[in-house]
């Protein structure tokens, strides 16, 4: 399993809709993920994610603080299509709002690069992010992603970020 020194991961599960639903419905969470999305939207990503591990034995993966129980976001390894097609297994995250720059992302990130090299014994692991999200492209930056390249798909630019194992 996946986990920091302050946040505790867990496979993505049926009794995070909820939690997956407040996040979806947020545009400061959105902003840069292509805007607001409804519950029938969480229920997919959930159902995909759920199908995931039952057929990786891994994939996104819920963060709750060790000392508070609270969730912090989720993120961790998956399979995407990104860029200008390509299938990858990719690291990612979405924080809630209240804990952002406190780390976490980057937490989350190093963790699961460490965990996709030690655990799954990948290669490579990539990143997708909006060009035009600063923050997101220096969390990933500074847990060792290098860009690949961006690509302007017309109405948004995309950046794609790429680790090696060392």
């Amino acid at each position: 399993m996946i986990d920091t020194p302050r946040l505790a991961g867990a496979p993505m599960a049926e009794n995070d809709l909820p939690f997956l639903i407040e996040m979806y419905e947020q545009e400061r969470v959105m902003t840069y993920l292509g805007g607001v999305r409804d519950a029938a939207y969480a229920r997919k990503r959930l159902d995909g994610w759920l199908r995931h591990w039952d057929e990786q034995g891994w994939g996104a993966t819920v963060f709750r603080h060790r000392e508070t129980g609270e969730r912090i976001g989720w993120g961790g390894l998956q399979h995407s299509t990104i860029g200008r097609g390509e299938e990858h297994i990719t690291v990612g995250y979405i924080i809630r709002p209240e804990a952002w720059g406190q780390g976490h992302a980057t937490e989350i990130t190093v963790a699961s690069l460490r965990y996709a090299f030690d655990v799954l014994g990948l290669d490579e692991v990539f990143a997708s992010v909006a060009a035009a999200h600063r923050a997101s492209r220096q969390v990933l930056e500074k847990a060792g992603l290098r860009l690949v390249e961006e690509i302007d798909h017309g109405t948004y630019g995309e950046a794609i970020y790429r680790v090696a194992r060392s």
